[in-house]
């Protein structure tokens, strides 16, 4: 693991055309050198426990999986020594099978640990998460706030749908990327933007590209 201010963050460019297995790639190319362990878990399992995390540290084995009453969990720990061979799977399939191909054993530890395998996808996952979070610290569930704001006259024209819409646009530089992304129609991605009222907005221009 990397000492504290180390960090670094990776981002897919092309993470719309890609599998989650490339831009876990991208992430051990970063890594590759620099510790000698690595803990992969997706960023929707945020609820491991830190008993949890010091007993994997403990342990020797080149690839480890967790396990919580049978049901695969997160994170997988992989030894530096196998990074190579798994980033030079060129299979169809994702992570699994790389490790499959590799050809070094797996070692399943089985934990008690309910949070690697709560993913928080939504808003109950996530109440679902605080309340676990509380019963294991032992205690009450703290206060917290939570604002939505929404803009508009007689007609809602931006609420946290279209904010989210947006940056995704920002991000990509294509409406039709993701509204494949967040399995919308093109038409319907266009209909909900090309309102006047939102349109007229200071942060909100249109632009059109060049055509030869």
């Amino acid at each position: 693991m990397l000492p504290l201010g180390r960090e670094t963050n990776i981002h897919n460019e092309h993470y719309t055309a890609t599998k989650m297995f490339d831009s876990a790639v991208l992430g051990f190319k970063e890594l590759e050198g620099r510790c000698e362990r690595i803990f992969f878990s997706p960023a929707d399992v945020p609820l491991i426990r830190d008993d949890t995390l010091q007993m994997l540290k403990r342990l020797d084995v080149r690839i480890t999986a967790l396990v919580y009453h049978k049901i695969p969990g997160h994170p997988m720990i992989l030894d530096q020594s196998v990074l190579p061979a798994i980033m030079d799977y060129r299979g169809q399939e994702g992570l699994q099978e790389a490790i499959k191909a590799c050809g070094v054993p797996v070692r399943e530890v089985q934990v008690k640990d309910e949070g690697t395998i709560m993913d928080v996808d939504c808003k109950k996952d996530y109440e679902r998460m605080l309340m676990e979070n509380a019963g294991y610290s032992g205690e009450k569930e703290r206060l917290r706030m939570e604002l939505k704001l929404s803009i508009g006259t007689d007609e809602l024209c931006l609420d946290s749908s279209k904010v989210t819409f947006l940056d995704l646009i920002s991000i990509t530089g294509s409406m039709s990327a993701v509204c494949q992304a967040m399995h919308m129609s093109y038409t319907k991605g266009w209909r909900m933007m090309n309102k006047p009222v939102l349109t007229a907005l200071p942060f909100c221009r249109r632009f059109r590209k060049n055509r030869r």
